[in-house]
């Protein structure tokens, strides 16, 4: 099950390469929003909550910086670990998708047009349409 929330970014941390138990790696990277609620009686209370990315999806937040109101996008996951004989339990928030909250998915999309162009030149990115066909040179009838 997927969850929305929407928040200002607070701090992002550097991308951590982690080796585990097992002896796999993998790369995560942490961020920090700041979601501020009302309460009744006018008061507001400040929740920060930690976001986790993985692997790839870690240079999402290479397009975001500190104080960017985010749409944040993200699964609840959680683990259960025996260390010295007690069980304990870890819960992640894995974030797979970031908005700027006020452009939506429109800054992600100019970005990513941006660092990867069209493979066929072409293509007409401003009204996302198709180049038209190459001229018929052949005799088949469809």
């Amino acid at each position: 099950m997927s969850y929305e929330i929407k928040g200002k970014i607070v701090q992002i941390n550097d991308t951590q390469n982690i080796t585990t138990s097992r002896g796999t790696t993998f790369q995560k990277r942490e961020f920090v929003i700041e979601k501020i609620d009302s309460i009744p009686g006018g008061n507001d209370i400040s929740n920060y909550i930690k976001f986790q990315i993985t692997q790839k999806k870690t240079e999402i937040l290479d397009l975001f910086k500190t104080g960017q109101n985010v749409n944040v996008f993200f699964n609840i996951r959680g683990n259960k670990y025996n260390k010295n004989g007690v069980e304990n339990y870890i819960t992640n928030l894995e974030a797979w998708k970031l908005e700027d909250e006020g452009t939506g998915a429109a800054k992600q999309q100019q970005n990513f047009q941006q660092n990867n162009p069209p493979i066929n030149s072409n293509y007409n990115t401003q009204f996302s349409t198709p180049p038209p066909p190459p001229a018929a040179d052949d005799d088949l009838p469809f």
